[in-house]
């Protein structure tokens, strides 16, 4: 998404939080996400979501200062998602109010 190839500034997000799902939902490879280490933190805090197409959803808390800072202006959309990430981006939104 980001177009950075360097493996430290990449983490493997958890679509759905492990903490709140069962063992079969925190080993679905499906349930994840290579994302940059600050995009991974926004998601995380309900600050962004994927739309079912996997376009960026960005919460009314996320000003657009703060996201030009961040320079997720640039990004539009993920380029890759598995039908199985589509349940679990569903969920994501729900839990934060974007639907």
């Amino acid at each position: 998404m980001t177009g950075l190839r360097n493996p430290s500034l990449l983490t493997a997000s958890h679509i759905e939080a492990w903490a709140l799902v069962d063992n079969n939902t925190r080993l679905d490879t499906d349930n994840g996400l290579l994302l940059a280490t600050h995009i991974d933190q926004l998601f995380d805090c309900g600050l962004i979501s994927l739309d079912e197409v996997g376009r960026f959803l960005f919460s009314d808390s996320l000003s657009a200062g703060e996201r030009k800072i961040l320079g997720l202006d640039q990004f539009t959309s993920i380029p890759f998602l598995s039908d199985g990430n589509r349940p679990h981006l569903e969920k994501h939104r729900k839990r934060f109010y974007f639907l």
